[in-house]
């Protein structure tokens, strides 16, 4: 299904989860471990690690906001059902007032082993790059995930099976959701986001889709703003 496709098939979500302009969309996938092991040995060469990792396109602002933040390392794990049946699984970070919230989608293939993986090593691999520029970062994160293993796996639990477009709908709708400051609960106290950067991972297609998608929400979200400014002059 082609971006704008998405856009059309969810019109009323789109409109009611784009109000605030502070919040935006970036591009993710979920990388495999062979995707994985390639990308390090081209861009982080130092870098060890086996297995799977999440990519995510963010401005060099925002960068330097994960770089230079002590606290970024620790991702606060949730594991939500935007619909019925359909785990995401949610990493969180604060940094510079900005939450970055990097989704999950478990259902996509190989992300329920993506998260067993996780927990088993007791941390996530985050590869960063910069759309406006040519430096990246890795960062290995830990967080909760020791609290309740049983309890986390069991919410991440599949009780849905989806066809490809039905996929694509779903994680379009999880990037709009997720653009709202108070769709988590706030992972520390007192520590309400300024605004939120949301990546929802997909894979090869699937991702360029989903986030085209997100991006033409955006774009139409301020159009209709210009003119309900012009309207009201």
């Amino acid at each position: 299904m082609q971006s704008k496709k998405l856009v059309e098939a969810s019109p009323v979500e789109a409109d009611r989860h784009l109000r605030d302009p502070r919040h935006r969309a970036r591009f993710s996938e979920l990388l495999n471990p062979k995707e994985t092991a390639t990308r390090i040995a081209t861009s982080f060469p130092e870098l060890v690690h086996e297995g799977w990792a999440i990519r995510v396109e963010l401005t060099s602002e925002e960068l330097e906001l994960l770089q230079n933040d002590g606290q970024a390392g620790f991702l606060q794990l949730d594991i939500v059902h935007f619909s019925l049946g359909l785990p995401v699984a949610v990493l969180r970070a604060q940094a510079g007032g900005v939450e970055f919230r990097f989704a999950i989608p478990l259902w996509l293939a190989g992300a329920q082993q993506w998260l067993l993986d996780a927990v088993d090593q007791e941390q996530f691999l985050l590869l960063l790059d910069p759309t406006d520029d040519d430096f990246s970062f890795a960062l290995k994160g830990f967080g909760n995930l020791l609290d309740d293993q049983v309890s986390l796996v069991s919410a991440a639990t599949l009780t849905r099976e989806l066809s490809p477009t039905e996929s694509q709908e779903q994680m379009y709708l999880a990037g709009l959701k997720l653009m709202q400051d108070r769709s988590l609960p706030a992972p520390f106290p007192g520590s309400e986001p300024l605004a939120v950067r949301a990546a929802v991972a997909g894979q090869g297609k699937d991702a360029v889709a989903v986030m085209g998608a997100l991006m033409a929400a955006e774009t139409a979200r301020v159009a209709v703003m210009g003119r309900d400014e012009a309207l009201s002059l």
